[in-house]
């Protein structure tokens, strides 16, 4: 059966675009589950941890790098990361109640966030004249491609 030259060019026409239309959709999604697959390559590292002079709240810089190859975004939130601040085993702060200054993550890229605790009062006088030391352990929320995850926290920094 012969089909004109006409209809052939047109079908052609038709599949590219599908095609075309096919790959722009799917590249976002595929690239959001490769980097939800590759969140345990995110580094999280303490920068700085700081006391207030009464030691009743502590506040600690990280530094996240994202190699995935979407962006991270760490939101804005109060009461919701799970992140503890310790030092030589005792832990200093509530577990309820970090607050949370969050930040994009570029994909390939690094940005920091701003954690705040407030400091169990039997561990204030403590933590106001010489700590030493904090370790940071837990998680805090994020979400990539539109899937909410946890990025995990562990790191220690001295305080300032």
């Amino acid at each position: 059966m012969w089909v004109p030259l006409a209809d052939r060019r047109t079908s052609l026409v038709v599949v590219g675009v599908l095609a075309v239309v096919s790959v722009a959709v799917a590249a976002p999604v595929v690239s959001s589950h490769v980097a939800a697959n590759h969140l345990d390559r995110v580094t999280v590292t303490s920068q700085s941890v700081s006391a207030t002079d009464d030691g009743s709240e502590l506040r600690a810089t990280l530094r996240l790098t994202n190699p995935t190859p979407a962006a991270i975004t760490v939101p804005d939130r109060g009461g919701i990361a799970s992140v503890r601040a310790s030092n030589d085993d005792t832990t200093l702060t509530r577990l309820r109640g970090v607050s949370v200054d969050g930040a994009t993550v570029p994909a390939g890229g690094s940005a920091s966030i701003t954690l705040g605790f407030d400091v169990r009062e039997d561990h204030r006088e403590r933590v106001a004249t010489d700590l030493g030391s904090v370790t940071l352990t837990g998680t805090v929320p994020a979400d990539v491609g539109g899937r909410s995850t946890a990025l995990s926290v562990d790191s220690t920094a001295g305080v300032r």
